[in-house]
């Protein structure tokens, strides 16, 4: 299993695209048009969903 550090941004914004469905265009936008950490928002999405 990769870990979250390890991902690339691509690789976090294909992550939160498929488990985050509710935000998926958040999402795309985000990978788009500003440079945010994805990797910290994959961090906090397991952190919501208790892993």
């Amino acid at each position: 299993m990769t870990r979250v550090t390890n991902l690339s941004r691509y690789k976090s914004f294909r992550w939160l695209w498929r488990k985050d469905p509710e935000a998926r265009w958040f999402w795309l936008r985000a990978y788009v048009f500003s440079r945010a950490n994805l990797q910290e928002c994959v961090m906090d999405n397991l952190r919501d969903f208790g892993v």
